[in-house]
């Protein structure tokens, strides 16, 4: 009964929208406007930048916001980059990006994070996972309407979800 009263008091507030302001913390260097995601390597924040933009991923300065380092994935092309994430040995960049739903080309590059902790390190060969979602049998175009569409990505033991 307790279990119901709290559902019944709290669950109607929990599911009405909550305004949020964000605060600007650490205003991004113009050149970072498409900024995708964020993720943290050692002590180093690396970003990488939307669809339409060049195969890199740049290590940022957290206090200001300036480019500290950019490294090219020379194998990879940026159809429409949205996630990063890491585990113990490797970077994952999600060429996942589809509001269309149309794409067949998903894939992930994956570089070691080896590489990147290197400063002298200016470009970079990723291997690449393509997948596709074994649902998915329809890819007619339906801009924002559509269950085949990522904006992140996690990696946890041996998967990435």
């Amino acid at each position: 009964m307790r279990l119901l009263t709290f559902l019944v008091l709290i669950l109607p507030v929990a599911l009405r929208a909550q305004p949020l302001t964000p605060t600007v913390m650490t205003p991004l260097a113009k050149s970072l406007a498409e900024t995708s995601d964020l993720v943290r390597i050692g002590s180093g924040w690396w970003t990488l930048l939307d669809s339409g933009n060049p195969h890199v991923i740049y290590r940022i300065d957290p206090a200001t916001g300036a480019v500290l380092h950019a490294v090219s994935v020379v194998n990879a092309t940026n159809m429409d980059w949205e996630a990063m994430t890491t585990d113990p040995q490797w970077l994952y960049m999600g060429d996942v990006g589809n509001n269309s739903g149309a794409r067949t080309d998903l894939r992930v590059y994956r570089v070691s994070l080896a590489s990147l902790q290197n400063p002298d390190t200016i470009s970079v060969l990723a291997d690449t996972i393509r997948f596709s979602y074994a649902l998915q049998t329809d890819f007619t175009p339906a801009n924002n309407n559509n269950d085949w569409d990522c904006e992140a990505m996690v990696a946890m033991d041996d998967s990435l979800f």
